[in-house]
């Protein structure tokens, strides 16, 4: 399988992060000796501490998804390794975070972190999750409606598609929720849009039925111009 990782982009925000997390923490720390020195200030070293907790917090976001490994990214790869040069994964390139290429379809490959057992019932997704200690609740939730999001990414992936390869204009794209958490258990039937845990997503593609992908070569050359790679 073919890799394209917008490397510039996850060197960018895990910077970021990490900037975000100093500066939060020396702000915090501005503030601590500003609540000594002038204790009158009491609405200063509120903002500060405020200012400080915010951009700290932003920070630990950013290093979570960008800095911290295995990143999604990294998930998805290995769970597809062993598919043959005529598949492709890009991350952070396409129009979405992560694209499927195969010679049968396209795909966008919706993430999802959510643990316990996944259920798609009457038209509603739910979460069931086991009650583990004291600080941790069990019980059923819903989780929302992920797939009017994931069919969002669909068509920004086609139109990304499309303005790559204006000369194909039949590219079709099939959205994919997958679950990467590892107590995650899928039990997901008759929903718009498939849902597949990362283990099995690689079974999950090889049933799927057969059709046209988009030109991966033509793909390979638009990604290398894009990522400023050698032909």
């Amino acid at each position: 399988m073919q890799l394209y990782l917008n490397q510039r982009l996850v060197t960018r925000y895990s910077r970021i992060g990490r900037f975000l997390v100093g500066f939060g923490m020396a702000i915090m720390g501005a503030g601590l000796v500003l609540s000594f020195v002038r204790p009158q200030e009491v609405n200063l070293v509120l903002l500060t501490a405020f200012v400080g907790i915010i951009a700290s917090q932003g920070g630990v976001a950013f290093v979570n998804r960008w800095a911290r490994h295995p990143r999604v990214d990294e998930v998805l790869t290995q769970a597809l390794k062993g598919l043959d040069r005529r598949h492709a994964i890009f991350h952070y390139l396409l129009g979405v975070d992560h694209a499927l290429i195969t010679p049968s379809a396209a795909y966008v490959l919706v993430p999802r972190l959510d643990e316990g057992k996944i259920e798609y019932r009457d038209g509603k997704w739910w979460q069931i999750r086991e009650k583990k200690g004291l600080f941790k609740r069990g019980g059923r939730r819903a989780l929302g409606d992920p797939e009017p999001e994931a069919m969002k990414q669909a068509k920004h992936l086609q139109n990304a598609i499309q303005r790559a390869l204006p000369e194909d204009d039949a590219v079709q794209v099939q959205p994919v929720l997958v679950f990467v958490h590892p107590e995650a258990r899928i039990s997901v039937s008759g929903s718009a849009v498939p849902a597949v845990h990362v283990k099995k997503l690689k079974g999950w593609l090889r049933q799927q039925p057969k059709g046209k992908g988009p030109d991966l070569a033509a793909l390979d050359a638009w990604a290398r111009q894009k990522l400023g790679l050698e032909s």
